[in-house]
């Protein structure tokens, strides 16, 4: 019989989004070479937009919007009740962008896309944020927009 031992030089550390690329299927039921990929991608965004978990936001209400641009490409905006520590914005997540832990589903899906727009709303005040992939092609956001149409302009 061969032994199959297992120590702590059989472990690789990888970083979330390189851990998404190499298995997708783990996050979204389909392997990177499968056709259904970017339908899978969508509608777990979709599902997490529109019922996030409850550390996220205490009620479960269509408080989200999923704008699909192409198969890889999307923007969603997030209004929801939830708490923003001080100075009044959301905790930063991955590599100091608007998706973090509590929205690691988002943040998978971004991985394996092209372009995501990533827009936090609470209270009237928000955050935007664009995306490569998973990382912000820009700097974490300093300052609210006040208004959902100039978020858009």
């Amino acid at each position: 019989m061969t032994d199959h031992s297992y120590d702590a030089a059989n472990i690789e550390v990888l970083e979330f989004d390189a851990a998404v690329r190499r298995r997708p299927g783990m996050y979204f039921g389909v392997g990177s070479g499968n056709p259904k990929l970017p339908a899978n991608l969508l509608c777990a965004v979709g599902r997490h937009v529109l019922h996030p978990a409850t550390s996220v936001a205490g009620e479960h209400t269509l408080r989200g919007l999923l704008e699909i641009t192409s198969d890889s490409s999307f923007t969603i905006s997030m209004d929801q009740p939830h708490a923003w520590h001080d100075p009044g914005a959301p905790v930063l997540g991955y590599f100091g962008s608007l998706l973090g832990p509590e929205w690691w589903l988002l943040a998978a899906a971004a991985t394996l896309s092209g372009q995501v727009t990533v827009e936090m709303w609470c209270a009237g005040r928000g955050l935007r944020q664009v995306h490569t992939g998973i990382r912000p092609r820009t700097a974490p956001p300093k300052r609210f927009i006040h208004h959902k149409a100039a978020a858009r302009a």
